[in-house]
């Protein structure tokens, strides 16, 4: 039982996976203080007292429902507003030691993968890589770079008005669409990557090469999130809405819906605050936070699954993992070409 009183329930084979208990769904994973604990019993205890409500009991507790939706976000209300930074800023340098880390593993079993993809790939096409050493090293520096720019936007002296993660920055590092939009002052023609004698095979070789860039960017970052950081206690804590940030990195899509001052997605909001009334929220965006969260749970299994080790110096194969992306991107109806 934790300082709110709800309890926690775990999978002994899942140490990674953290449920809440549905009372704690039931509440929407609202912060103790905010729309139900504003309504005092006193105000109740009077309509109790008269027995049947009178139209003018009504009108009052209506009157007091009406003010508290329209009610800005109280400073103890804003408990969850600092989680996004400080999810990222321990995000970002843990994953960004790990690419710098030479001969690390995990971040080799993501390339050495890349790179058979791609080779199979070439041999229809007839065409072939150019270097492969020289290739893993260029598509390393190419996340490297996307990652040390997220870092600084990070910073207060870069930014010193930050408050919280911004959409642009957000999808920076999780989308293809931002990944490649931080790039594009240092992105060079892939195509002279591969050899072949015709021209349109190394266009299309370029075009795949530039998704599998994002691919293990995204791949890696992923993984080292769910398996590894979900259950590091350092890195979680003082961050409530962890789980949430999980939600948000594995399909962005979401993060329109995503409130970040009470901590919940749209679906379990107030439907009447700032983020509620902007996004226009309908069955659709419902419909896709809940397939969000769907992807969470499949994820979490597939690496379960695969059985990788606990220990990330130790190489795996990490296709299936490729393979899950290429399928989530059919799914949310995703332009990587």
């Amino acid at each position: 039982m934790n300082s709110n009183g709800l309890t926690q329930e775990t999978h002994p084979d899942k140490p990674w996976i953290l449920f809440e208990s549905k009372k704690k769904q039931d509440m929407g994973e609202l912060p103790p203080d905010s729309f139900s604990s504003k309504i005092s019993s006193s105000n109740f205890m009077e309509l109790e007292s008269t027995g049947t409500p009178s139209s003018q009991d009504y009108e009052q507790a209506t009157s007091l429902i009406s003010d508290l939706s329209s009610k800005k976000v109280t400073k103890a209300e804003s408990l969850y507003s600092k989680d996004s930074l400080k999810f990222c800023r321990r995000l970002a340098p843990s994953f960004l030691k790990l690419l710098q880390t030479k001969r690390s593993l995990f971040v080799d079993s993501f390339l050495e993968s890349t790179v058979e993809i791609l080779k199979k790939q070439g041999q229809i096409l007839e065409a072939s890589i150019a270097n492969e050493e020289e290739l893993k090293v260029f598509i390393r520096d190419r996340i490297d770079a996307v990652w040390r720019g997220f870092a600084r936007d990070l910073c207060c002296s870069q930014n010193k008005k930050i408050s919280k993660i911004t959409k642009k920055s957000w999808d920076a590092v999780f989308t293809y669409d931002g990944f490649w939009e931080a790039l594009i002052e240092e992105e060079m023609e892939l195509s002279n990557k591969f050899i072949s004698k015709e021209t349109s095979a190394l266009q299309v070789m370029g075009r795949l090469l530039k998704k599998m860039i994002f691919f293990v960017n995204r791949g890696m970052v992923i993984t080292f999130l769910f398996l590894f950081k979900a259950q590091d206690y350092e890195f979680r804590e003082g961050i409530k809405t962890f789980d949430n940030y999980l939600v948000l990195s594995l399909v962005p899509e979401v993060f329109d819906y995503y409130n970040h001052k009470r901590g919940v997605f749209v679906d379990r909001c107030c439907r009447a605050c700032k983020v509620c009334k902007s996004k226009g929220v309908n069955e659709m965006v419902l419909l896709t936070i809940q397939k969000a969260q769907q992807n969470v749970a499949n994820f979490n299994a597939l690496l379960f699954n695969m059985q990788i080790s606990p220990k990330i110096e130790l190489p795996f194969n990490p296709l299936s993992i490729l393979h899950f992306f290429s399928v989530q991107d059919i799914e949310f109806l995703r332009e990587t070409m």
